[in-house]
């Protein structure tokens, strides 16, 4: 405990700011630079992403519209639907909701998580090319989140509130008809689903608390029907 007083410490408390202040600069250069080197492929990506989304809506319809067992095509190509996956042991490891299918090379595709990996992915990367928000604040959205505006003239303009984060400090956004069309697809998505936008606590992993039970908008349910709030970490590994 006397140990870091036996002495003073021989750099000047001046150099060591400096010097972090100078290492801070030289981080937020970098960071910007790589921002700018591949702000030009974003509108790429996005088009990408979107491509993708609708692919595999397609498939997954195509293939609900066949009986296990059945081929169908999808611009040209011939697909085939399987009724459950087996393992060694012959016990059935697939519920009987996840759609499987063989694709034209003979590989094996479970299009229901190939759907539900592409339209979350789409949803994020819209989100967060259209608000700026990180990716923490985001999971934070709910559907309370959704305030309209009603204009003098009458005109109703959606407004986004996003909850105190790292500033400390709740942001309202306008919403463009962009964003609009993304949050109701999002919101139509949970209640077609179930009925409405469920009720879930949110894990805050900083503060290592939960939240209280709140409609979420990005919120996944598995195979047992057990709800989720997506983690940064899918979100990140889905972007990448």
């Amino acid at each position: 405990t006397w140990a870091p007083w036996v002495a003073p410490n021989p750099v000047p408390r001046a150099v060591i700011k400096g010097a972090r202040t100078k290492t801070t600069r030289r981080q937020q250069n970098h960071f910007k630079a790589r921002t700018r080197s591949l702000a030009p492929w974003i509108p790429q990506l996005a088009q990408s992403v979107a491509a993708e989304k609708h692919r595999m809506q397609v498939l997954l319809a195509s293939a609900h519209a066949v009986e296990p067992g059945e081929t169908f095509a999808v611009d040209g190509q011939q697909w085939t639907r399987r009724d459950h996956a087996r393992n060694v042991n012959g016990k059935t490891t697939y519920a009987l909701m996840t759609t499987l299918v063989v694709d034209p090379t003979g590989d094996e595709l479970n299009l229901t998580h190939s759907e539900h990996k592409a339209f979350w992915t789409w949803a994020a990367l819209e989100v967060l090319r259209s608000t700026g928000l990180r990716i923490e604040e985001v999971l934070e959205l709910t559907h309370l989140s959704i305030r309209p505006l009603r204009k003098q003239n009458g005109e109703i303009v959606p407004l986004l509130q996003v909850a105190p984060s790292k500033t400390d400090e709740e942001r309202i956004l306008p919403m463009s008809p962009a964003l609009a069309k993304v949050i109701r697809d999002i919101i139509s998505r949970h209640h077609s689903d179930h009925g409405t936008v469920p009720l879930l606590r949110r894990l805050d992993r900083s503060k290592r608390e939960h939240s209280q039970p709140m409609p979420f908008l990005f919120q996944h349910h598995d195979r047992s029907g057990s709800g989720h709030v997506f983690a940064d970490s899918t979100i990140r590994k889905y972007l990448a």
